[in-house]
């Protein structure tokens, strides 16, 4: 968010600057810290351009949507921490749902002629992707997926709409003092700091039935393909969650690639 605001690079590519307004709906009380702690390592302030947003928001209320793009600059970057947090009451393995709050999204876009991006979480098995109905996914138009490993932690294009996907980078978190509480404990936050370590290869992991149809198929066909179309290609066989899940994947697993919405064999890409 301050990359974007200050227009300064960030893990080393260029970055139009914008203003952004974050929508902290999560874990509020740590955001004055973290401020903090990134003015005591970049030793500067935050950028004039970021704006940080305590108070309540659903993307489920037409008027909290109306109300925030009228008071947000035009071409912003809104972030809404988290999808979860903006949406209480939606059961988010709807279809009907998640098509509603992705609407709102953007609605939200369309009115301040920016971008709109939804912090959410994974399931239990991350391997699974995003959390909820699968209509999520398919609707983005670029996923970035953040992983942890002990202290080695981990950004990934997992989809990239009009772009490259699979591209990754590590960091760590640094951890900043910024002062004592009334008992005498340290105060402390952390920032993110870009590293020099090589992405990990995905660890080795026995294909599902799905995901092993969806990459025999791809094999193939050997040209890229609109990923309906493998949907279609399986209706007879598989739902269509399991497919999109099976080319997310097989995405992340980088034994496919996918732009523009279109999905082919890693080796066909070439």
């Amino acid at each position: 968010a301050s990359a974007i605001a200050g227009g300064w690079r960030w893990f080393g590519q260029r970055v139009e600057a914008a203003p952004v307004v974050y929508a902290a709906l999560e874990g509020e009380a740590g955001y004055k810290l973290r401020a903090q702690a990134w003015e005591a390592t970049h030793a500067q302030a935050l950028p004039d351009g970021l704006r940080l947003m305590l108070d309540p928001f659903k993307l489920t209320e037409a008027q909290d949507v109306e109300d925030l793009a009228a008071v947000v600059p035009d071409g912003a970057v809104v972030i809404v921490d988290t999808l979860n947090r903006a949406a209480p009451d939606m059961e988010e393995n709807s279809s009907r749902d998640m098509g509603k709050v992705l609407e709102a999204a953007k609605r939200l876009q369309t009115l301040t002629g920016g971008l709109v991006v939804l912090v959410h979480h994974t399931g239990k098995d991350e391997s699974k992707g995003l959390r909820g109905h699968s209509s999520l996914f398919a609707a983005l138009d670029a996923v970035v997926t953040v992983s942890c490993d002990g202290d080695r932690r981990e950004w990934k294009i997992g989809k990239s709409k009009d772009g490259a996907d699979g591209v990754a980078r590590t960091f760590r978190l640094q951890v900043e003092t910024l002062g004592f509480d009334e008992h005498g404990d340290s105060l402390t936050s952390c920032v993110v700091v870009p590293t020099n370590e090589l992405p990990k290869e995905p660890k080795g992991k026995r294909m599902g039935e799905c995901e092993g149809a969806v990459l025999e198929f791809l094999a193939a066909y050997k040209v890229g393909i609109k990923k309906a179309a493998v949907v279609a290609h399986f209706r007879d066989r598989y739902a269509k969650g399991p497919i999109y899940r099976a080319m997310q994947a097989l995405v992340t697993a980088q034994a496919v690639h996918e732009a523009a919405g279109m999905v082919c064999i890693a080796t066909a890409a070439k």
